[in-house]
């Protein structure tokens, strides 16, 4: 199939773009008036569809910074351990970890001056990526580090005094001193979480009930590990997975009677993660469908065009025009269109979620959403999604108008009077 020759470009462009060209001159325009709206219409399914998985995103990655941070980039569960035998399995670890923690977790009750709150403690205590010794140094008092909305329920703030009842672990009260406020961005994790000095409590444990220390099966219940950026970002899953997966390995060949179990902070929120996906894929399907109704609008103006310059096209054709090079031509009309709609739309977009963010419908209740601010991230992987889905639509309904009409007779046409 020939190309179409530069003398047919500079015809289309007079006829898309040329209101003088109109035929007859008194109408005003029908076409370049239903260009405007379909270009606006597809502009605005497109900028739609770019806020709405910005939005999405925005909540996915927020969420996804306070699990790892509330819960570790990678969680080793290990059943109770020493701290040598922790110290050993720290050691395994492949190039790319910055700290590690030992933790251990139970239900306790935070008393403070406006009332109490049954929350998960987790007890945790800083382990030296170099040193093996099994000693540490106890702190002269407890701290505790409290999320915010928890710290507002109980009316503490830091530098004030809790009492800690952990059920299990120690018989009389416990008083801590909260030494940090701390936000993960989530209101599920920051209300009914709380991380206490884990050395300190073994101490008091060791003073008040050294029966009950004696009998205790070790220091900690597994590993928390935290990722350092400049070798491994560890919200790059793939990556990630993969240097679990090597770290797995060792572990079962150093332990080979096995019981330690590695997640990363997605697996170990799942659920979550899972239905923050399922959530973007019914959005965006929606809005898809949306954005190809709006392409239709590029056809209809297509049409319009056909019906002003049918009497043209049909010269044309008696010329030697064939119907592959039409075929084209209104694909390539319906591709411009497409991507000056497609373009424009992401620009929208942006604009538009950067208004909204500074409204005030963008203040979330955090005991609904988990989060207390409106959320975008305008992802680059994304963001081309939704413009070459724009792009293609405009393309693809164009394309399907140009083998349609191409059916037709335009010789048929010289015949008619209008």
């Amino acid at each position: 199939m020939a190309v179409l020759s530069r003398e047919w470009w500079k015809l289309s462009w007079v006829w898309l773009l040329s209101p003088r060209s109109r035929t007859p001159p008194a109408r005003k325009s029908l076409f370049q008036a239903s260009l405007k709206v379909a270009a606006l219409g597809l502009a605005l399914g497109v900028g739609a569809l770019s806020v709405t998985l910005a939005i999405v995103n925005g909540f996915e990655q927020t969420w996804s910074r306070g699990v790892a941070s509330a819960l570790g980039h990678v969680g080793l569960n290990t059943g109770w351990r020493t701290r040598d035998e922790l110290q050993r399995m720290l050691k395994l670890a492949p190039p790319g970890l910055a700290s590690a923690q030992m933790f251990w977790t139970t239900q306790g009750l935070l008393v403070g001056e406006k009332g109490g709150r049954g929350i998960l403690i987790e007890g945790r205590e800083a382990l030296s990526l170099a040193d093996s010794s099994s000693a540490s140094v106890a702190p002269a008092k407890v701290l505790i580090e409290l999320g915010q909305p928890l710290a507002e329920y109980l009316g503490v703030g830091p530098g004030k005094s809790v009492r800690v009842l952990l059920p299990g672990v120690l018989k009389a009260p416990l008083q801590a001193e909260v030494s940090a406020l701390v936000s993960n961005g989530m209101y599920e994790v920051d209300s009914r979480f709380a991380v206490i000095d884990a050395a300190a409590v073994s101490a008091a444990l060791r003073e008040r009930e050294p029966e009950a220390y004696a009998r205790r099966p070790g220091d900690a219940l597994g590993l928390r590990v935290f990722m350092d950026p400049k070798i491994l970002d560890p919200l790059n899953l793939p990556r990630l997975e993969a240097w679990v997966a090597d770290y797995q390995k060792r572990l079962d060949a150093e332990f080979p009677d096995g019981g330690v179990v590695i997640r990363t902070w997605h697996a170990q929120k799942k659920n979550l993660f899972g239905a923050v996906e399922l959530d973007r894929r019914v959005l965006t399907l929606v809005l898809s469908l949306l954005t190809i109704v709006a392409a239709f609008n590029v056809a209809a103006s297509l049409v319009i065009l056909f019906l002003e310059r049918d009497r043209e096209m049909a010269i044309l054709r008696a010329l030697g025009l064939s119907r592959g090079q039409f075929v084209v031509w209104t694909g390539l009309q319906g591709l411009v269109l497409g991507v000056v709609a497609s373009g424009a739309g992401l620009v929208m977009g942006h604009i538009f979620g950067y208004l909204l963010s500074r409204l005030p419908v963008a203040q979330l209740p955090a005991d609904i959403y988990n989060i207390s601010s409106l959320p975008l991230a305008y992802g680059a992987r994304a963001q081309t999604f939704v413009f070459l889905f724009g792009v293609f639509a405009s393309w693809s309904v164009a394309l399907l108008l140009g083998l349609r009409l191409s059916r037709l007779e335009f010789l048929s046409v010289l015949g008619h009077r209008r």
